[in-house]
């Protein structure tokens, strides 16, 4: 079975690129983290990293705002993790989709909470 993780974000101005409108590059960053997560966890013991990220953006994420964020994977590849991503408003509208391509490897990559990085 594939993963399918689901993050609810609490946005305030502090990620806006006009007055009370969220940046676009906001939204990269963060789907990149939550489909990453997704296919990290696919990847089990190996590691994933991200080798492209396209984002179609359906609507404005006005602030302040909660939203749900999607990752899941959706096909695997021999070493190719096939991620499929969402941004959705409190009332389920899509704000944004996205397709994404991550590529396992065959060592541990380690993780920004492990202590040793």
């Amino acid at each position: 079975p594939f993963l399918e993780l689901y993050t609810l974000v609490d946005l305030n101005s502090g990620v806006n690129g006009y007055a009370k409108t969220a940046h676009g590059g906001h939204f990269g960053v963060v789907l990149d983290e939550v489909m990453g997560t997704a296919a990290n966890m696919q990847a089990a013991a190996q590691g994933a990293y991200t080798t492209s990220l396209k984002i179609d953006f359906k609507k404005s994420l006005f602030t302040p705002s909660v939203v749900l964020i999607r990752g899941k994977v959706v096909k695997k590849e021999g070493k190719r993790l096939l991620v499929k991503g969402s941004f959705e408003d409190k009332d389920g509208h899509v704000l944004a989709v996205a397709d994404g391509l991550w590529v396992m490897v065959n060592r541990d990559i380690g993780r920004w909470t492990d202590s040793k990085l």
